[in-house]
């Protein structure tokens, strides 16, 4: 696994919970 990969899939999982909250 790639760590930019991990970081950006993390980042896309709280931007979409964000989102949700929304």
């Amino acid at each position: 696994m790639n760590d930019k990969e991990l970081y950006i899939r993390k980042s896309r999982e709280r931007l979409f919970k964000l989102w949700v909250v929304r």
